[in-house]
């Protein structure tokens, strides 16, 4: 009996959807969100969740260093659906695009922490029976965009890094972004988590502040979407925790992130669902990073173009720059998807 259920477990996982399942309809109960940037601490995940012990703490990226960023969102409502989430970063956090970077390459890691109903849609949806608890760490890894590599709208896409997944274009968040709005697509990262469960990770230029569903934010927005957001199989509950490392740069010395402006600036995770083809923003949480003057960067990738001083300052400016790039999300994002309740204390970021 104990293996046949393990067994439904692991092939409902196979074609879990992750955020595709809205359960209830409700706001979550007080989510929270650390974001901690830094330039010297080491570009690891810790060894196990949570880690009160030997946790990095510089919380300082100096101007023009490379920076890591580490987010670590947390809701803690028992029963719900997991959130779509997505990381609004300031346009002060800027990178190559992603044409420049290899295909494969690791640019971050994920790892999440959520509850599966294997008997969705009948039973309830909880950390408790009949759900069980899902949790994984995976690297995430540079993947092609729309236009760079050939379209392929099959689900083995969804995890390969030399396609574009046309399905991540059913995405209510994607569609209105890329196809509606014709905001750049900067950057896809990807990850797949035990299961064979997708995470995609996609970051659009939105300086000019026209987001989906009505935001206002400009910046970055990386956009969490795990496996393909049109099939709704089995249910993704919460308590939900997601931890998001973005590398500053790859282990081959490759620049991926940089802040280019001294000062705090605003990161903002934004937890949605779907509702009758529109996106519905259950709540926005926000956390505070900073920036140091002091070190000046000079040279470097010359598809870069950095933001001109008066449209640098968080939430302003009418234009980006011509390859600004990513720092939220995770879980950001992905995405994105991790686990456990929430730790008070300020994690580090790699």
């Amino acid at each position: 009996m104990f293996s046949l259920r393990n067994a439904l477990i692991m092939v409902l996982v196979l074609i879990a959807t992750g955020l595709g399942v809205w359960i209830a309809s409700a706001a979550y109960n007080n989510p929270t969100v650390v974001y901690t940037i830094d330039e010297k601490e080491p570009a690891s995940f810790p060894t196990a969740f949570p880690t009160p012990a030997a946790t990095p703490f510089d919380d300082d990226c100096p101007v023009g260093a490379p920076c890591k960023v580490w987010s670590d969102l947390n809701v803690t409502d028992d029963g719900l659906a997991i959130p779509a989430v997505t990381s609004i970063s300031p346009t002060v956090f800027q990178g190559p695009g992603g044409t420049s970077i290899p295909n494969g390459t690791v640019v971050g890691k994920t790892h999440v922490v959520y509850y599966l109903n294997p008997f969705y849609p009948s039973g309830t949806c909880s950390s408790s029976f009949p759900s069980v608890k899902m949790e994984d760490t995976k690297n995430f890894l540079d993947g092609g965009l729309k236009g760079e590599v050939a379209d392929d709208p099959s689900d083995a896409a969804l995890q390969a890094t030399d396609k574009w997944p046309t399905q991540l274009e059913n995405d209510n968040r994607v569609q209105y972004l890329l196809n509606t709005t014709g905001h750049k697509l900067l950057r896809r990262s990807v990850a797949v988590l035990a299961g064979g469960t997708s995470v995609n990770l996609l970051s659009f230029d939105v300086s000019d502040g026209n987001g989906f569903a009505s935001l206002t934010q400009r910046g970055i927005y990386n956009v969490a979407v795990t496996r393909n957001p049109i099939v709704n199989v089995a249910a993704s509950c919460t308590p939900f925790t997601s931890n998001t490392l973005l590398l500053g740069q790859t282990a081959a010395g490759l620049g991926l992130l940089r802040c280019y402006m001294p000062g705090t600036h605003t990161m903002t995770s934004v937890l949605t669902h779907d509702a009758g083809g529109n996106v519905v923003v259950d709540n926005t949480v926000n956390d505070n990073v900073v920036c140091s003057a002091g070190v000046v960067f000079v040279g470097g990738l010359a598809e870069f173009d950095p933001l001109p001083p008066e449209t640098a300052a968080d939430g302003t400016g009418s234009s980006a720059p011509g390859m600004p790039l990513l720092a939220g999300l995770a879980a950001a994002g992905a995405l994105l998807l991790a686990g456990g309740a929430w730790y008070a204390r300020r994690r580090w970021v790699s």
